[in-house]
This record gives C-alpha cells, structure tokens and sequence, in this order.
C-alpha cells in the first residue's frame, strides 16, 4: 500500500497507465471484473 501511496499519489489513471505502473493486476471490463469474482468464489459460470 505505501508504495501505491507513493506511485498513485492520489491521481485517475488510465487502465494502461495504472498496468505499467503496477497499480492494477489487470485491465478488464466489468464483466471481466463479474467473471474473475465469480472463479474465485467458486460460483459457476451462467449458462447460455
């Protein structure tokens, strides 16, 4: 978290900026955000 802190200071970045910063794990969307969730809450996927 400090060195968030320090690198973040505060600021909107874009997804690609806060990746090459390391201030984000990935970038995605929402249902990207629902689905990666959903996988480690060990809830299945929706069926079509």
């Amino acid at each position: 978290v400090d060195k968030m802190e320090v690198v973040a200071q505060g600021r909107v970045w874009t997804g690609g900026d806060a990746a090459s910063r390391g201030l984000v794990d990935a970038v995605g969307g929402l249902s990207r955000a629902v689905a990666i969730a959903k996988m480690k809450a060990n809830i299945p996927p929706r069926r079509p």
